[in-house]
């Protein structure tokens, strides 16, 4: 308590110098809770993008589609007549909130004199919405259930093909046997999906309309969105237990698997992160060890007499340390709700950043405050203010007592 006592008081014999400190201390915190915070903020950003804008939260294919579908795509279809028991499974897992069918398929559009290659996507036009948030309707209408042979083109598709809504155009593709099919459609609408390449080659069909062109009544893929993306690792399992109980020879992929430019930019960005809070740490710590060794040293006279009266060094380091240790929890504090207050403002307000690469349009973020994170950087920061502490306080007490009492 004594200790407590002496500490407290030596932090307030200069307010001033104490004051530096705290801002030090504080700012080194607040800047890797708002740096984090940003790099937190585009990670959910992509994960979103990725799951409700192309992957959902699991996809279930035939066993060995992973493998095998680029040679023998044919091969690993799922056969329409399995999708009932499929659905009446996933609709009985608690966490599955939606679930639809996907068909993929390449082929050449006509409109008139012109001639294009296209990727396309037999998808279930009403559940699709839900899985295509990201997506925005820029002309006509979206995908209706009354209307088989209505498709929507992605922007740099019907530029491509010079369409517009209303217009007819007419599909050619390879069906399963390798003969060619072609069937006539209408353009409902024409879509704005965020990505250059998606707009450029996409069109998206209605799964009647694609399985008539292929002349196949399989699915590709099932798709699956869940109540809680921390749950998706865990809903994978369960439900490839539940196939193998009822002798489906299916594999569940998570969203994981299949968002490799998510998992990349993710790496990239967690090493970037790594080396930032290096970079705030040290700083943190030469700024403090700075302002802790100047009140050191104008305590050298201070430290003689004590030792001259016999305290011994362990103690006085340890009075500092104490000192260092109030101080960092302090600062920290601070720097805690600084930065948290700045990251909700900065978040209702929005940053808005440049296209990133292969996107047409700006991204809109904000400051994610992360729990972990979070105690993450007050430890980081607390700790280095003891680190800054202890290497000037070990140097003060190496000092002989007569050269500290002459000072």
């Amino acid at each position: 308590m004594l200790s407590l006592r002496l500490a407290i008081r030596n932090i307030f014999r200069n307010v001033r110098r104490t004051a530096f400190t705290l801002a030090a201390i504080a700012a080194g915190c607040s800047a890797l809770i708002l740096n984090g915070g940003v790099i937190f903020n585009i990670f959910r950003g992509l994960r979103e993008d990725a799951i409700y804008g192309r992957h959902g939260h699991l996809q279930i294919f035939r066993r060995g589609y992973t493998e095998g579908h680029l040679a023998h795509p044919d091969r690993y279809l799922i056969p329409e007549d399995e999708y009932p028991r499929i659905r009446d499974i996933l609709n009985g897992a608690p966490q599955v909130t939606a679930v639809t069918r996907r068909l993929s398929f390449s082929g050449l559009a006509q409109n008139r004199d012109t001639t294009v290659s296209f990727l396309g996507e037999g998808v279930e036009p009403v559940v699709d919405a839900k899985f295509q948030k990201h997506l925005t309707i820029i002309a006509g209408d979206g995908l209706a259930s009354d209307e088989p042979f209505g498709v929507l083109l992605g922007k740099g598709l019907a530029e491509r093909v010079h369409a517009c809504p209303g217009d007819y155009l007419t599909l050619l593709s390879q069906t399963a046997d390798g003969a060619l099919n072609a069937i006539d459609v209408r353009v409902r609408g024409i879509f704005h999906g965020g990505l250059k390449d998606y707009d450029d080659w996409t069109m998206k069909v209605p799964l009647s309309a694609a399985q008539r062109l292929l002349w196949s009544q399989r699915i590709e893929a099932i798709i699956v969105l869940l109540n809680d993306t921390d749950a998706t690792g865990a809903a994978r399992d369960r439900l490839e237990h539940l196939f193998a109980s009822q002798g489906l020879d299916l594999e569940v992929r998570t969203w994981e698997d299949l968002a490799q430019f998510h998992n990349q930019v993710v790496a990239l960005f967690r090493r970037e992160l790594h080396v930032i809070t290096l970079i705030v740490s040290v700083i943190v710590i030469l700024s403090i060890a700075n302002t802790m060794t100047m009140s050191i040293l104008e305590r050298t006279r201070e430290f003689g007499t004590l030792r001259a009266m016999g305290a011994r060094p362990r103690r006085i380091v340890g009075l500092l340390l104490l000192e260092g240790a109030i101080l960092g929890l302090a600062g920290t504090a601070a720097g805690l709700v600084v930065g948290a207050a700045v990251a909700r403002v900065v978040s209702r307000i929005g940053i808005t950043y440049p296209s990133p690469p292969g996107s047409t349009r700006p991204y809109i973020g904000g400051i994610d405050l992360v729990p972990d994170y979070l105690l993450f950087s007050c430890v980081s920061s607390w700790t280095a203010t003891i680190v800054a502490t202890a290497l000037p306080a070990l140097r003060a007490v190496q000092t002989r007592v007569v050269d500290a009492l002459r000072q």
